[in-house]
């Protein structure tokens, strides 16, 4: 009988490709930060921050969290294996006048906590890599943190790798079912079957199995996003067909165009913010929250 981390395998060999750098490298400059977003505000509101002082934040991105709680006065490593989402990091937080450190291989993790206030260092670091080439050893941390950037193929080993160098708590984020960057009415009215996943399932078996008591709650963030015309919403709203197997498709693609086209006359409205296009309502996209003791 397979453990639930080599079924987790099993079943992310077959619905996903593996993550590669350059595609996170040439979508990081289409990323905003949502650092001051209710998402990043209502996962901070769960964390117990009581006599902490030094926070990792694996996945980091852009920053929507490594950023507030800078500004919170905490010292954050921002790990992240796509260079061009640190790139962005760092100018949003310049622009916040957090104060920034480079983080390379080799450097001892023990200065960061001699230092007072918030601080950002950043630190390019992937999930596969020597963690403990860059100090990240046992209790080297506070809190780990992993916001939506947890879905990695040895899942075990992540998790592993996050309980091992906090002292007191994990928190992680994860999808409860279809894809976050699949708008699900759209989905609909381009005749697309949505299956479910069961990621958060998986992540709280697997911490089960490991020996931690993961507690679950949820974040339901709207997500709304603005486009610069009708025609960039429309080739944007398309790529729901790339987010979906053929299996789910169920539907010849040149069809699924021409409905979303006919449905986009109806539901693509002019924003408030001028020269900008919205949908007509936004969709809440549900997030498993689990946290551990380690």
């Amino acid at each position: 009988m397979f453990s639930l981390a080599e079924q987790w395998r099993i079943e992310d060999s077959k619905r996903r490709a593996p993550d590669l750098v350059e595609h996170w490298n040439e979508r990081s400059v289409t990323y905003a930060n949502h650092s001051h977003s209710g998402y990043a505000e209502s996962f901070i509101k769960k964390m117990d921050l009581a006599q902490v002082k030094l926070i990792l934040d694996m996945g980091c991105g852009t920053g929507s969290l490594a950023i507030p709680l800078a500004q919170r006065g905490y010292g954050v490593i921002a790990a992240d294996f796509s260079s061009g989402m640190l790139d962005q990091l760092r100018q949003y937080a310049q622009e916040k006048n957090i104060h920034l450190i480079e983080w390379k291989s080799g450097d001892d993790l023990r200065s960061l906590r001699c230092l007072e206030g918030g601080f950002i260092a950043v630190v390019l670091l992937g999930w596969d890599d020597d963690w403990a080439s860059f100090g990240l050893m046992q209790d080297s941390v506070d809190v780990a943190i992993s916001s939506r950037s947890l879905i990695t193929h040895d899942m075990e080993d992540s998790l592993k790798k996050l309980s091992r160098v906090a002292s007191k708590r994990v928190y992680v984020t994860v999808g409860t079912g279809i894809s976050p960057r699949v708008n699900p009415d759209v989905a609909k009215a381009m005749g697309i079957h949505l299956n479910k996943h069961n990621d958060a399932l998986f992540v709280f078996g697997i911490a089960h199995e490991l020996g931690y008591e993961p507690e679950v709650s949820y974040i339901h963030s709207p997500r709304k996003k603005l486009y610069n015309s009708r025609n960039e919403a429309y080739h944007s709203l398309l790529d729901t067909m790339n987010y979906v197997s053929d299996k789910d498709l169920q539907v010849d693609p040149h069809i699924a165009a021409q409905r979303l086209s006919d449905w986009l006359l109806v539901h693509l409205i002019p924003a408030e913010e001028k020269g900008k296009w919205c949908l007509d309502k936004p969709y809440l996209v549900p997030w498993a929250f689990l946290s551990w003791n380690v």
